[in-house]
Parts: structure tokens; C-alpha cells; sequence
């Protein structure tokens, strides 16, 4: 039976109510056990089926949905960590999945994009992605699974607007 969240008590009473805190019912951590279970399905079948770890995975798809971008953009694009996309990247390029070229614009600025070989390598990984997320959300109704993308997006909204984003590049950094 799902738990509901029950009304936070006042602030005079948290410290009196502190020893029935139950973490497993806490949104933050169930949202983050979620994702680490689910990074972990998906890190498996990407090694497996073409040798890319999630973040990998993550710059290809911004870059081949986006177009040529820096560095800075994709990782604001993938919610990522500005020292996993440049893991990625070296990666990436060492295995000529993309290349890097100076903006015309400005000089100052270097630009990444997807090679043919990497939007191949791409391409191919999304049958085995949505079937995974499938399998992933099979449990859920089709119901189910629309409610859940409007609410994530939604909160998504939300925590954007807290300054949530605003946040991690500090941490980032």
C-alpha cells in the first residue's frame, strides 16, 4: 500500500518529532534512489551494447538533437556536471564520435559536434534506450505514465523557479 505524505508539523515541533522521521518515505531520497537504480539499468546495457557510459550517451543525444554546441551549453541542456561532459567529450572524441572547431564567431569559443560515426552509434542505441525505459515503466499504466512525465516536468518547473539550477553550477564549480 502506497504511503501519503503526511502534514509537516510546525517548526517548534520538528525536534520533537525527529525520531519518526523515516528516510525511505522522503521524497527527495526515493526520487534519487529511483534514479540511481534506473542509471544503473541503463549504464549496463550501454557499456554492453556499444562501450558508452551514461554521460556519454547523454552529450551524443543533446549534440544529435541539437546541433554543434560548446561544451557549457550541452551541459546545461543534459543537467550535467561540467566535469562529466568534458569526461565524455575527451572520450568521445577519442573514439572520433565527435569532433571540436573553433565557433566562427568567437574564436574563444569551441564548439562540439556529433561525427557521422557517432550519430550512427546514436541512432543505434535508441531502440535498446526506449525499450528500456519501457521495460523500466511496465508496471505503470499508460495513465500512469503520462501523469508521471506532466508531474516530473512540472516539479521540474518548480525547483528551476527555487533556483535548483542556479545551485548546481555553484556546486559545480
Amino acid at each position: 500500500m502506497e504511503r501519503r505524505a503526511a502534514a509537516r508539523p510546525p517548526a517548534a515541533e520538528k525536534e520533537a518529532d525527529a525520531p519518526d522521521f523515516v528516510l525511505e518515505d522522503f521524497l527527495p531520497h526515493r526520487l534519487a534512489v529511483v534514479s540511481a537504480r534506473a542509471h544503473r539499468l541503463f549504464a549496463r546495457a550501454y557499456t554492453d551494447q556499444a562501450g558508452l557510459s551514461i554521460a556519454e550517451w547523454q552529450v551524443l543525444s543533446v549534440l544529435a538533437r541539437s546541433g554543434d554546441l560548446s561544451a557549457t551549453d550541452v551541459a546545461r541542456q543534459a543537467a550535467m556536471d561540467k566535469v562529466k561532459v568534458s569526461r565524455a567529450v575527451r572520450s568521445l572524441m577519442e573514439r572520433r564520435l565527435l569532433r571540436r572547431a573553433e565557433d566562427r564567431r568567437d574564436r574563444r569559443v569551441r564548439r562540439l559536434a556529433i561525427t557521422a560515426h557517432g550519430r550512427r552509434v546514436q541512432a543505434r542505441m535508441m531502440p535498446l534506450a526506449y525499450a528500456l525505459e519501457s521495460e523500466m515503466l511496465g508496471p505503470l499504466s499508460v495513465d500512469d505514465r503520462d501523469r508521471l512525465r506532466v508531474v516530473l516536468s512540472r516539479l521540474e518547473r518548480h525547483l528551476a523557479a527555487l533556483g535548483a539550477d542556479a545551485a548546481e553550477a555553484e556546486d559545480a564549480d
